[in-house]
């Protein structure tokens, strides 16, 4: 089976994901795959990924049942709105022109006063509209990266977000906030593969 950087996927049951992660993200290893595809173990029970962010690693293994989380709530209501309404999620985006003054009313827009679709719909258009990816809250817990200056960003790709949509479908709990004991990890103990950070530790 192909993987989505048309190589062969590590392993035999992986559903094809988009060809690159739906979001822009600090600390994202989308560089590291062949690094991180030699150091995968090769026999695990569960794949878990708890500090999830652009999910380069996960898009790339395709692996069913996996656990992923993340502790940012518009992140993980992101993903679930990817999963459950794809084709509503691009049709919002596209209604969403992107210039400097629209691009700072729609920041100005506060979250919890808007439906999921369109709190997921605002905060991909601010990721890739804003400097550099960046995700910064000020101590409101407000977005306040400024404007990135371009105005040709193709904020979603249609195929990449439908073949995300499908991979989501395939068994997968997605908690919103990751419930850490003391290896890291909220499955059961055992031999599950977690290579990113545990929780706890610093970035």
């Amino acid at each position: 089976m192909s993987g989505t950087d048309g190589q062969t996927a590590l392993f035999a049951d992986a559903v094809i994901g988009p060809k690159r992660p739906l979001l822009k993200w600090a600390g994202g290893k989308s560089q590291l795959m062949a690094v991180l595809h030699r150091a995968m173990p090769r026999e695990f029970s569960r794949y878990a990924e708890l500090f999830f962010g652009g999910g380069a690693l996960f898009w790339s293994l395709g692996l069913p049942g996996s656990l992923v989380a993340d502790s940012n709530p518009e992140l993980m209501n992101f993903y679930e709105v990817v999963r459950d309404a794809p084709k509503e999620l691009l049709a919002a985006v596209r209604g969403l022109p992107i210039t400097k003054d629209d691009y700072y009313r729609i920041r100005r827009l506060r979250p919890g006063k808007l439906t999921g679709l369109d709190r997921a719909a605002r905060f991909v258009y601010l990721n890739k509209t804003c400097y550099n990816g960046l995700y910064r809250v000020n101590r409101d817990g407000q977005f306040n990266t400024p404007f990135g200056g371009r105005t040709d960003v193709a904020v979603l790709d249609e195929q990449d977000v439908q073949a995300a949509s499908s991979l989501l479908r395939v068994p997968i709990r997605m908690p919103r906030e990751p419930r850490c004991d003391q290896n890291g990890l909220n499955a059961r103990k055992g031999d599950e593969a977690a290579p990113e950070r545990r929780c706890g530790e610093e970035p």
